[in-house]
């Protein structure tokens, strides 16, 4: 008997020491698991049905290069369900928007191939409003995946508005896990087809929620969050009783964990952009529904990953279809047209392993668009664009109409506004504010002037105007999409902007067609530098 009790007791010291010096990607645990669970998640996939990399929007699966294509994405999560068949499937929205597949077809093609996927749960994202109510009613008419958003308030003529749920269930082997939505604030001044809803507050809508769910006895709180990094890390820290916050909206790669107001571990987990990663984690919690370990399983969607077959045919289908009117040249390039410079310090980009920025500062492409909006109105003094809206290259040779959408993919109409010099000036400024707090999508691309700002903003923005005489009180004449001119990106809203062309990206093409247009050579008109 004595010798019972003590090979009993080194069984549970060593039962004790397992479950302190055990665990996933090197953490401990910290009291006894009593179960995992597995998720896998999607999120800012922006129509790129097919694989791309940042300097050639469509690539071939074979191609070393190029990341992302949905029938790669189908082969990794049916895998990933043959491992762990309770795997929750998640999407955390901006779906639409970003490739000619939804330019040309919509949300139709999206929405179908997404039901094969069989998600578990999506939300919105604030580029699934670009063309208004209409296209998320015909969306809700026929995904399959519930649809959560907390803080939307939807007008009463929103036919599908009590189809969109606040938060969810679901039930993975007699567990219980609520998913909740939330949409970022942002889509007020970054969407052009937000019109029309209103938004509740973050932090009190996502708290009454997770409340809410615990009082049904859910075991586990998912947050769909489209509100990007800073708020996302915010909510984490702030907000009491969120087990797990799956981003977007940020296109930020990332699987971090944070300590929540009540102590305990939250996981935040995004999956980048387009499709190039996917997002796939275990979390291991005990039997007070707490996280105790996790492992981190995203995985780079690269050549290694083999289509699903019938996923792919049926994409295969749908690109020849379009190929009729995106493989019509439109001008020729003597160089590539890039969207991503490179740095005299690169930076490696994890997902694309190539040493590159965004376009910011000098951008060859948003020169060549906003050269191009400028002739569309030869009497007109100068041309903005914000850069969110340039979102890839042009290739050397033959530029087509699918390039040009890829490049400029969310269209918008082209306006004529007045401002004065010193309106001038503070437009950009304003630009290089949101720059400043971490959002590049309002930094502007001009044409007709040039400028230098400071790296340190805080100390002068715009340091010089290269404009000739740009009086400060006089009036000019500007062309802007119209998604500017409506207070996009938090810029001033402008009262009775005049309507030039009805599509921006329509207008461009027509621009290099003509005889004699030729691509201009790179003139780095916006440089940064650094004041002592």
């Amino acid at each position: 008997m004595r010798f019972k009790a003590i090979v009993t007791g080194i069984c549970f010291l060593g039962f004790g020491l397992a479950l302190l010096g055990g665990g996933y990607g090197g953490y401990v645990y910290l009291t006894q698991p009593a179960y995992e669970m597995h998720f896998v998640h999607t999120n800012d996939l922006h129509a790129h049905l097919l694989p791309f990399r940042a300097e050639k929007p469509v690539c071939a699966y074979d191609e070393k290069e190029c990341h992302g294509g949905f029938a790669r994405l189908f082969s990794f999560i049916k895998s990933y369900r043959e491992k762990y068949p309770d795997a929750v499937l998640l999407d955390g929205g901006d779906r639409f928007s970003g490739t000619f597949f939804y330019t040309l077809h919509k949300g139709a093609d999206i929405i179908r191939l997404m039901n094969q996927m069989n998600y578990d749960a999506v939300t919105l994202g604030n580029h699934d409003f670009d063309d208004g109510l209409k296209e998320i009613e015909k969306m809700m008419a026929t995904i399959k995946a519930p649809v959560v958003s907390a803080n939307v308030i939807f007008p009463q003529t929103f036919s599908s508005k009590n189809l969109i749920k606040s938060a969810i269930v679901l039930n993975k082997n007699g567990v219980k896990i609520g998913v909740i939505g939330l949409l970022t604030p942002d889509i007020k001044t970054e969407t052009k087809g937000g019109g029309g809803i209103e938004l509740r507050p973050l932090m009190q809508t996502l708290q009454a929620q997770i409340s809410a769910l615990r009082k049904e006895g859910v075991q586990i709180i998912v947050l769909l969050s489209h509100t990007g990094d800073e708020t996302e890390e915010r909510l984490a820290k702030e907000v009491t009783d969120v087990d797990v916050i799956i981003g977007a909206h940020s296109h930020t790669k990332k699987f971090e964990h944070f300590v929540g107001k009540d102590g305990q571990t939250v996981l935040v987990s995004s999956a980048g952009y387009g499709g190039e990663n996917i997002g796939a984690f275990t979390a291991v919690f005990n039997r007070l529904g707490k996280i105790v370990a996790f492992k981190n399983e995203a995985k780079i969607v690269d050549y290694t990953l083999s289509p699903d077959k019938k996923m792919q045919t049926e994409i295969d289908v749908l690109r020849t279809e379009l190929n009729e009117i995106t493989r019509k040249p439109v001008t020729f390039s003597e160089t590539p047209v890039w969207a991503k410079k490179p740095q005299d310090t690169p930076r490696i980009s994890e997902s694309t392993n190539q040493k590159y920025e965004p376009c910011l500062e000098e951008c060859y492409i948003g020169e060549v668009l906003s050269d191009a909006l400028l002739r569309t109105m030869p009497s007109a003094d100068f041309a903005f664009i914000n850069s969110g809206a340039v979102r890839a290259g042009l290739p050397q040779g033959d530029v087509t109409v699918g390039d040009l959408i890829e490049s400029f993919p969310f269209d918008s109409s082209i306006v004529s506004v007045q401002m004065t010099g010193t309106e001038i000036e503070n437009y950009i400024k304003h630009g290089l504010s949101t720059f400043q707090k971490g959002r590049a999508n309002g930094f502007i691309q001009a044409a007709g002037l040039s400028y230098t700002f400071d790296q340190d903003y805080t100390k002068s923005p715009v340091i010089h105007l290269s404009t000739g005489a740009l009086d400060s009180l006089k009036t000019y004449t500007v062309l802007i999409p119209s998604f500017l001119a409506e207070g996009g990106d938090g810029f001033p809203v402008f009262q009775d902007p005049k309507e030039i062309a009805p599509s921006f990206r329509n207008a461009v093409i027509e621009v290099m067609r003509q005889e004699n247009y030729k691509i201009p050579s790179f003139e780095k008109r916006i440089q940064k530098t650094k004041t002592e």
